[in-house]
């Protein structure tokens, strides 16, 4: 029979039949898809005794809180130095519009503990190796009464340290209205309770890039309520850190995520049908490049080598306009990022990287 001679064929005759059908798709010019893209193995920089809560790298090092003490550990990415900075505390983000986060500028981490029941603060706190111990850059702190929310916080080597935040304040005597009346961003330097960037409105999002910050305005979802937002096709500006506008782009859709490495410029936006899309941007003309439609894309990240962001457990990436499966993780990555080539991120207890072909 027919299917018996196709099934008992010699090996070389299969091996020959292979590389014969792989020439014919070469010569056609087929490219692999998303869901067939070989799949480079992560390899493991650190593997910690206890739960992973945040993950950040810059350059040639890393960071992360981890452990039931919610240590800050720092390493170079060979682990040949490392250095004990710190503890986060529990990282509850009480009264935050955020998560609680961690950031590294070079080899200077910063992270933020959150405090207090009726007057709850953001504590902002920064170390270096060599330091006695940690610093409090800032606290700003919310009541039922309103207050100063930290929005964003976003570091790109020692010199571009910057956190966003937003002030809402209530109406006695019900507090039933509310409106947005101050913020901005902030630039870390050497002192604490560093003053606003004069020039930039109140922070949604950020996200840095040496010597400078994207920003997602913030508005009011509902004067009712004291939740902030994005507004639906508002612009995301880019500024130096004296507080010159470079340039703005504007999304079709409420930006949720931004990533930025200058002149690149990417947003993750929610439209008014229902869609995520990932666009890109060369921020320095203000043109738009592409976009990508992806359901439940977070976790925004890139570099000069290009976009990674993640759907779930499954991380992805975005190269010369092409969106290909990186990794498919057994539980959900932390702090996904991208530094070069190298993408990072933790999970499981350990922190995974793997490098762009």
């Amino acid at each position: 029979m027919i299917k018996q001679r196709l099934v008992f064929v010699t090996r070389s005759y299969a091996v020959a039949m292979t590389l014969v059908g792989l020439l014919i798709a070469v010569a056609a010019g087929a490219a692999p898809s998303r869901a067939t893209t070989g799949l480079v193995k992560p390899r493991t920089l650190v593997l910690e005794h206890g739960r992973i809560y945040k993950f950040a790298q810059d350059g040639d090092f890393i960071t992360w809180i981890g452990g039931r003490h919610y240590v800050v550990h720092l390493r170079s990415v060979s682990g040949r130095s490392s250095w004990v900075l710190g503890h986060a505390g529990v990282g509850a983000a009480v009264g935050a519009q955020s998560a609680s986060t961690l950031a590294l500028g070079g080899k200077r981490a910063v992270w933020v503990k959150y405090a207090g029941v009726m007057t709850r603060e953001a504590g902002i706190y920064t170390a270096k190796p060599g330091q006695k111990k940690p610093m409090l850059i800032d606290a700003p702190g919310v009541s039922e009464t309103g207050g100063t929310y930290l929005t964003g916080l976003a570091a790109d080597g020692t010199q571009t340290i910057v956190y966003g935040d937003a002030t809402v304040t209530g109406s006695p005597p019900d507090w039933s209205e509310w409106s947005l009346t101050g913020g901005g961003v902030h630039r870390f330097v050497a002192k604490s309770f560093p003053p606003r960037v004069r020039g930039i409105p109140p922070a949604f999002a950020i996200a840095a890039s040496v010597g400078r910050v994207a920003v997602v305005p913030a508005v009011l979802k509902d004067p009712q309520h004291a939740d902030l937002t994005a507004a639906p096709n508002g612009p995301v500006d880019v500024y130096n850190l004296s507080g010159r506008r470079l340039a703005r782009v504007v999304p079709q859709g409420t930006v949720r995520d931004v990533a930025l490495s200058w002149p690149a410029l990417a947003v993750i936006v929610g439209r008014s049908d229902g869609t995520t899309v990932i666009e890109r941007y060369d921020a320095a003309r203000g043109v738009l490049v592409g976009t990508t439609t992806m359901a439940g894309a977070s976790d925004l990240a890139m570099s000069t080598s290009g976009i990674v962001f993640r759907v779930g457990r499954t991380i992805y990436a975005i190269r010369t306009g092409r969106t290909a499966v990186l990794w498919r993780a057994t539980t959900t990555p932390i702090g996904l990022s991208i530094e070069g080539k190298r993408v990072a991120w933790a999970a499981s207890g350990r922190i995974k990287a793997l490098n762009l072909r």
